[in-house]
């Protein structure tokens, strides 16, 4: 979109806002597709309400309930401007194509490395895209997950053509897939060993840990150096189908495309000097 139409749209948000007696941010909420949404006319789920999860985790890292006011209207104990906003959109491009692979393999020291039969000219697919899709979904950093050979399949699971803006959805739901097949395997060796349930772990930074009481934790690196065998998952790329239950749905049921694919979000809040125009990023989430 044009920096002059986001701008104007933007400007027409906050006027409605104002004249209703909300937020910009309670007026998009009104708006946006959210976790209990059907599509209107099918009555099936969406595939993605990543959207308002993007929001909110803008939203609530900048504070922006707490510190939002009109444009203009706040004015710092320095004298310079206050200033802060939050701009999201949501990606319509591209298909899920069903049926493409994906391997990952668990080191011994808590790392993980998998094969991409995807060549490395989409800007990063392999080495980013598919490695932060790994990582948040095993709980590791995004620094101990490394795309070890890439464009290759006969070291990798067949992969998506890079075409139709594609590549990453198709494998990255395969690497997805194959991340959770990971993620499984080591909380279910996890659980038993501090004597919960698998659902009563989570995993974040490098560790597997009881979400109720947090000191209760084993590193990925200690798992992965005392579990009994290697931990390798596959997973394979799938349509617009539910992965999991959802809204009383059960697993397999078709969901409605409707443009509703990724949520993005970023927000900032600044201070400005109207004097000379320089502008200070006080907080930011990109």
């Amino acid at each position: 979109m044009h920096p002059e139409t986001t701008y104007t749209v933007s400007v027409v948000i906050n006027q409605i806002a104002e004249e209703l007696g909300m937020t910009p941010l309670e007026l998009i909420r009104q708006w946006m597709v959210k976790e209990d949404t059907l599509q209107q006319d099918k009555g099936t789920p969406m595939t993605s309400y990543g959207l308002a999860k993007a929001i909110n985790t803008a939203a609530e890292f900048v504070g922006f309930e707490q510190k939002w006011h009109p444009p203009g209207a706040k004015t710092l104990p320095d004298g310079r401007k206050h200033g802060i906003g939050i701009v999201a959109g949501n990606d319509r491009h591209g298909i899920c194509a069903p049926g493409f692979g994906s391997i990952i393999m668990m080191n011994p020291d808590g790392t993980a490395y998998f094969n991409s039969g995807m060549s490395n000219n989409q800007l990063g697919c392999n080495t980013v895209t598919f490695a932060c899709i790994i990582a948040e979904t095993i709980g590791l950093r995004f620094e101990d997950v490394s795309c070890a050979v890439y464009g290759s399949v006969d070291s990798a699971a067949v992969a998506r053509v890079q075409a139709g803006s594609s590549g990453g959805t198709t494998n990255g739901s395969a690497h997805h897939m194959a991340a959770l097949d990971c993620r499984k395997q080591m909380l279910d060796w996890t659980a038993n060993e501090l004597g919960v349930e698998p659902e009563e772990l989570d995993a974040k930074d490098g560790k597997i840990f009881v979400k109720a009481d947090p000191t209760q934790f084993m590193t990925h690196a200690e798992v992965m150096s005392q579990i009994p065998k290697p931990i390798i998952g596959v997973g394979r790329s799938y349509d617009a189908y539910l992965r999991y239950p959802r809204q009383g749905f059960p697993v397999g049921t078709y969901c409605s495309r409707d443009g509703h694919r990724s949520g993005f979000a970023c927000c900032y809040e600044v201070a400005v000097d109207t004097e000379t125009g320089e502008v200070e990023i006080l907080n930011s989430l990109i």
